[in-house]
């Protein structure tokens, strides 16, 4: 017979589970405080570097650079 009548109802059943792990009250504000000081230096960061960003400055080629330069651009108006 592929099914096994239990005579003790209580055989299979399972012991109680391990107690589970929860956070204390120290752990939870801990994180809280770690959560809220990653967010402000992460905002910080983003408004120096987007909101207030330092003035764009263009590029200044030496002669030999802007020859380098010059000939790539020949060479690519050619090629088109």
């Amino acid at each position: 017979m592929y099914f096994k009548i239990m005579d003790d109802k209580n055989e299979n059943i399972a012991e109680a589970a391990a107690k589970k792990f929860r956070f204390s009250f120290l752990q939870v504000t801990g994180i809280v405080v770690l959560v809220i000081i990653v967010a402000a230096l992460l905002t910080a960061w983003w408004v120096k570097h987007y909101i207030y960003a330092s003035k764009f400055t263009p590029t200044v080629l030496m002669a030999k650079e802007r020859k380098v330069l010059d000939s790539k651009l020949v060479k690519l108006e050619e090629s088109a």
